[in-house]
């Protein structure tokens, strides 16, 4: 994705390289909340430490349910920039199914999920670490950057637009098989490029 992105003449900033993570507090219990949530915290300050006009974070997706399958994309309603959210989502979310339909494998589509309200917790909403306002504290970011568990310091939201894309569920068998294959991973990279680059208003 970066190399078309580059391509167009896009500066592209990426938070990571690989797998690994900011080395962060781990619980004696193994409990890793405050270590993912530094992690996550990193990459939203790189982001607005660089002036970014967007921040995509770009994951695959799981389930306990092996036919849950698709894209889904998330955005966050409580942003002062919302309406520049969804539309980000939204070209993120047809971008990816157009470069899937394009290595020939159609895919369902699971729209667009606002972040707002990610998960209930205790009786109350909680959105999704990365993409959620900041200035009050907050909880400590689960394995999915859920805002949940201990409190922690005040957090440092994005200064730009910003959506989160689940790219196929790798606990899907045919989902895993269309991610294994790098035709179809090549198509959906250049699929979510298209969409970022209809966002910024740049030509493919």
């Amino acid at each position: 994705m970066r190399a078309y992105l580059v391509a167009a003449g896009v500066q592209v900033h990426l938070t990571r390289e690989d797998n690994g993570r900011a080395t962060g507090l781990v619980t004696p219990n193994g409990d890793t909340r405050n270590s993912t949530r530094n992690d996550l915290q990193q990459r939203v300050s790189a982001a607005n430490r660089i002036g970014a006009d967007i921040f995509v974070s770009l994951h695959s997706n799981g389930s306990g349910d092996p036919n849950m399958r698709c894209f889904e994309v998330y955005y966050e309603s409580r942003r002062p920039f919302a309406d520049e959210n969804y539309r980000l989502a939204k070209e993120l979310l047809d971008g990816a199914l157009r470069g899937a339909a394009n290595a020939g494998y159609p895919s369902p589509n699971r729209g667009i999920i606002d972040a707002a309200c990610w998960r209930n917790f205790n009786g109350r909403c909680v959105g999704l670490f990365v993409l959620s306002p900041g200035g009050a504290p907050t909880s400590g970011g689960g394995q999915s950057g859920a805002q949940s568990g201990p409190p922690v310091a005040a957090k440092e939201a994005t200064n730009m637009p910003a959506a989160l894309l689940e790219s196929l569920f790798i606990s899907s068998p045919d989902d895993a098989a269309m991610l294994k294959s790098d035709t179809v991973r090549d198509a959906i990279a250049k699929g979510i490029a298209d969409g970022i680059l209809r966002y910024l208003g740049v030509p493919a």
